[in-house]
């Protein structure tokens, strides 16, 4: 007979646009690739057309089933299923607390994350987070002086510093991508640098390809109020590009795809 797949599910409270939404469909194509079968269920449609995925309502535990909860309150244990974790991308919007006590692990990105809130190591995994595979064509080449300011357009991003701090650069081009979440933040605080600098601020909205996307630029601000594990300065990391980022975000170590997936499997079995 052939040998069933180990079914692995991924229930989070968000799968619109987004960091934690995009780690997890990594993660989800990267598990079935490796040969588990395994759903990422989430309330928005977003997440549904990248990886194999469904609607929250759908998802139904069933025996045997490995469970990952992300930015839900579970407060007790599932019956039958064969195990259940808690996978952090938040720090002060989601604050673990007792939660790691309604769990068998809580898996965070990296041992600073686990500190800040203050988990137990005895109740706690750390792996890290499946980055894109870049190819940047020309390192180091200018692309004539280019900013890119990279992230969704909202007052936690801070949109606004990050242009400030392009402008004081000196650029002849700032290029913004990412999605406007928050149309007032964007009227008050965004829209008049753009006024002001029709010739060198250009929105571009949210890219489907990063790889275009970092290519078109030399240099990347981003100044969020509290990124602990920011795929921006992970992204330009591998892609050699200098990256602008302030106090909010937490600087780490970047672990080859082939790491993270040996880590996964460790815990998954």
């Amino acid at each position: 007979m052939p040998k069933i797949a180990k079914k692995i599910k991924i229930v989070s409270g968000w799968s619109h646009h987004g960091g934690s939404t995009v780690a997890f469909v990594r993660l989800c194509n990267a598990l079935n690739g490796a040969g588990y079968d395994c759903t990422f269920y989430g309330p928005h449609d977003w997440h549904l057309h990248q990886c194999q995925a469904a609607k929250i309502d759908e998802f139904v535990p069933e025996p045997d089933d490995t469970v990952l909860f992300h930015f839900l309150d579970i407060k007790e244990r599932i019956p039958h299923v064969k195990a259940q974790y808690l996978v952090l991308h938040e720090k002060s919007g989601y604050p673990v607390g007792d939660r790691y006590k309604n769990h068998d692990k809580v898996i965070f990105l990296h041992e600073p994350h686990r500190e800040w809130h203050k988990t137990p190591k005895e109740n706690s995994l750390i792996i890290p987070n499946f980055f894109e595979e870049f190819n940047r064509k020309n390192p180091g080449e200018s692309r004539g002086d280019v900013a890119g300011i990279v992230g969704s357009i909202e007052k936690r991003k801070n949109t606004h510093i990050a242009i400030k701090r392009a402008l004081e650069g000196g650029h002849k081009k700032i290029y913004l991508f990412g999605g406007i979440l928050d149309k007032d933040y964007y009227t008050k605080a965004v829209q008049p640098y753009m006024e002001e600098n029709p010739d060198t601020i250009v929105y571009k909205g949210f890219s489907e390809s990063k790889q275009a996307m970092y290519d078109s630029v030399d240099v990347v601000y981003h100044w969020a109020v509290e990124e602990i594990a920011c795929f921006v300065l992970g992204e330009c990391k591998l892609q050699g590009i200098p990256c602008d980022f302030g106090a909010g975000t937490e600087d780490y170590e970047v672990y080859s795809n082939d790491k993270v997936l040996d880590m996964w499997k460790e815990v998954l079995g």
